[in-house]
């Protein structure tokens, strides 16, 4: 088996990401031995049969949404591919010491596929295919018809989208590690022999990798993934656009895949073009019977030149499905307009500008499944804004150059320095606040008027707020840089605090895992109190200069907060070695969805504030308790609010909340109710989703949202 090396996958979950955010690089992630103990493992067989329901599940409800199920499924065909794609056919039959083998006799057609793959002795298959030829439909139906009988497959098929893939920077097997824990949280747990589950899945030949998308990586580093692809010599199924393949291959130093049968997606024939479009409504005067001048035409004349274009333009499975869309229904101009077109590609491009407004034309609920969830967050979202987030949503995509909508990394193609304004102006904003209402409170009463005592509370307020703003702003802007943009300390956690064991389990836990934990998690506290309060200090000390404040006080008072911020680093290392003790991956679900992963970061990161903000809340004010006696203790609540506050911004639901449900809705870019919009575009087939990820249903759509000019924003976004 290939392999390019074994790694040990960790996670980052609020006791690590508390190591991260404290500076400390050598510890900022934790083994997985170190949560588990000597708690029970699952088995890789166990962990396989588990992971091939829930693959099944998941690419059924997909298939459902994407309508590529039953009789409505088109028939495309494939055929060998040029021979000198393929690989040798000795090493595609496994005789590399026999006599050369003849080429494989392999025509079929699309639900054939699995059948197909089982006639190919090395289990390596290249499916090329133009754009919008079917190529991830056939992915999609490969993997439910290897999984019909999910307990008898000797290997789970995965598909991977390979266009977040760079070669240069990680294997390829360290890479399909590191999505399917993202995809199927369960197979975060450790393994028997070390590692993951993930880990021991791919190493013990447990995973058929369907590498969707080899054309989807950027064209300067596809000779080496294919070189990678080769070093991998267990089976797998990749697909491509056939330029894209064919030059990585007749590149220099370069060669086809190693013992890879190679098979090409075939146009569809105008009796499929018929038959597709007219099983839309077989009723007299229904949908059908619109397209009946276009195929009568087709049918009867098909050299000549309007209905020759039409034919080449819908020969592809994504052009007929976007025409049977655009013309669903009651319209001005009828699909015979199609016919006055000059070119196939212009017939494509009026069907790829109108596809948008006509699915946003029509309610939700005229596609896909119907269920409770759908009823309840169904909304009817005016076209023109629509296509103008997903606009944003296209160009977003491209600057980041991946095919997946991430939650966590909406906004993270704003500018550095944008993002530290955001964050410093919330944290600065909350700060304020909830200084301003404990000055508010208790400088009144020592002042003995009210209005002196807000004329006092109000600069502090202020003077406390644009100090810890601009010190989290800076810290948001180095753990950025130093991590890299969407790092692990900006990525959902899939660990939550798991309390209900029992005393003598979480007794256990806590002897197993607390102590081993403890002296890195407070050294980095330290060290991320020391960088903290050197911030906080020297803000607050340059603005008490700027208001005339004496040095001497000032340099006294910035000490304090120095030694405050590094009590407050070692009690939030305190925090993370608790929590690492407590946290347990969360439990797995049936089918994975970008939803499920948004709703379990969120109650991390709320679990997470609340203990930040307790803890630093209780120490401070034991502190200024010593100190100025009771009055200290509004303050120190305060501080463990604006401070719990400052950490929860550094989590990926915490960005997620300031950027795409504030930041970007208030600029137009994005809707205020993002993840609503999103599940809506799923359901209405603008998008689809890829385990915890959504991706635009085809890159033409893509590309074409992302060149098209922005509409106006209409007054009313929703009905």
């Amino acid at each position: 088996m290939g392999k390019s090396g074994t790694s040990t996958t960790n996670i980052a979950g609020p006791g690590a990401q508390a190591g991260i955010l404290a500076g400390n690089a050598s510890g900022n992630t934790v083994n997985f031995n170190n949560y588990y103990g000597t708690r029970p493992l699952t088995s890789p067989e166990d962990a396989a049969a588990n992971l091939a329901k829930t693959v099944r599940t998941q690419w059924d409800q997909e298939a459902r949404w994407q309508a590529v199920h039953g009789d409505d499924v088109l028939p495309v065909r494939f055929d060998l591919a040029m021979s000198d794609l393929h690989g040798e056919p000795r090493k595609i039959h496994g005789t590399e010491d026999g006599p050369t083998s003849e080429p494989l006799a392999l025509s079929w057609q699309l639900d054939e596929i699995a059948a197909v793959y089982r006639s190919i002795p090395s289990g390596r298959l290249v499916v090329l295919g133009g754009a919008g030829s079917g190529k991830t439909i056939l992915a999609m139906r490969f993997v439910l018809s290897r999984l019909e009988n999910p307990g008898a497959v000797e290997r789970v098929p995965v598909i991977f989208s390979l266009g977040s893939w760079n070669p240069e920077t990680i294997a390829l097997r360290d890479w399909m590690c590191r999505r399917m824990v993202l995809d199927y949280p369960a197979l975060e747990a450790p393994a028997a022999g070390g590692g993951s589950l993930a880990d021991a899945l791919i190493d013990g030949e447990h995973i058929l990798p369907v590498l969707d998308g080899f054309d989807e990586i950027d064209p300067s580093l596809r000779v080496n993934a294919l070189k990678a692809l080769n070093y991998y010599a267990d089976p797998l199924v990749l697909t491509s656009r056939p330029d894209a393949y064919a030059k990585a291959v007749k590149a220099e130093d370069s060669s086809v895949l190693a013992g890879a049968a190679c098979v090409q997606l075939q146009a569809l024939a105008i009796e499929d073009i018929d038959a597709y479009l007219t099983s839309a409504d077989p009723e007299e005067g229904g949908e059908g019977a619109a397209w009946r001048p276009v195929l009568e035409q087709l049918r009867a004349r098909p050299r000549t030149p309007g209905a020759a274009i039409v034919a080449e333009a819908l020969a592809s499975p994504l052009m007929l499905t976007l025409a049977r869309t655009v013309y669903r229904g009651s319209r001005q101009s009828g699909p015979d307009v199609l016919l006055k077109f000059p070119t196939s590609a212009a017939v494509q491009e009026h069907l790829l500008a109108e596809f948008i407004p006509s699915v946003y034309g029509r309610p939700t609920a005229e596609r896909g499944p119907s269920t409770p969830s759908v009823a309840r967050t169904a909304r009817n979202w005016n076209a023109k804004n629509a296509q103008r987030w997903l606009g944003y949503l296209a160009d977003h995509l491209a600057e980041l150059g991946t095919q997946d909508i991430e939650w966590w990394q909406i906004g993270g193609t704003m500018t550095l320095r944008a993002r530290m304004l955001v964050v410093g102006a919330a944290v600065g904003l909350v700060t304020g606040l909830v200084f301003m209402l404990t000055f508010g409170i208790e400088f009144p009463l020592e002042a003995g008027s009210v209005v002196q005592g807000l004329e006092a509370a109000v600069p502090r307020a202020i003077e406390v707020g644009l100090g810890l703003g601009l010190t989290f702003g800076v810290m948001h802007g180095y753990a950025t840089a130093r991590l890299t943009a969407g790092g692990p300390v900006f990525k959902p956690s899939h660990m939550r605090p798991k309390l209900d064991d029992g005393f003598i389990e979480i007794g256990k836990r806590m002897r197993e895992q607390f102590w081993p934990s403890l002296l890195p998690r407070v050294r980095g506290g330290f060290l991320g109190g020391l960088l903290f309060g050197s911030l906080w200090a020297s803000a607050v000390g340059l603005l008490a200069l700027l208001e005339g404040t004496p040095w001497r006080l000032t340099v006294l008072d910035s000490a304090s907060l120095l030694i405050l911020a590094v009590g407050i680093g070692v009690g939030v290392g305190l925090v993370a070695a608790i929590g690492a003790a407590l946290e347990t991956v969360i439990e797995p679900k049936e089918s994975v969805d970008p939803v499920y992963l948004l709703n379990t970061s969120r109650q991390t990161a709320l679990t997470q504030l609340l203990a930040v903000a307790l803890v630093i809340g209780v120490g401070v004010g034991l502190v200024y308790g010593f100190a100025v006696g009771p009055a200290g203790i509004g303050p120190a609540m305060a501080t463990g609010i604006a401070v719990g506050f400052g950490m929860f911004t550094m989590t990926a639901w915490g960005r997620w909340v300031l950027l795409a449900r504030i930041w970007l809705p208030l600029k137009g870019k994005v809707p205020g109710a993002m993840f609503d919009f999103l599940q809506d575009a799923h359901r209405r087939g603008v998008l689809r989703q890829s385990g915890a990820v959504y991706q635009f249903r085809h890159e033409l759509i893509r590309a074409r949202l992302a060149e098209a000019p922005r509409p106006a924003a209409e007054s009313i976004t929703a009905d």
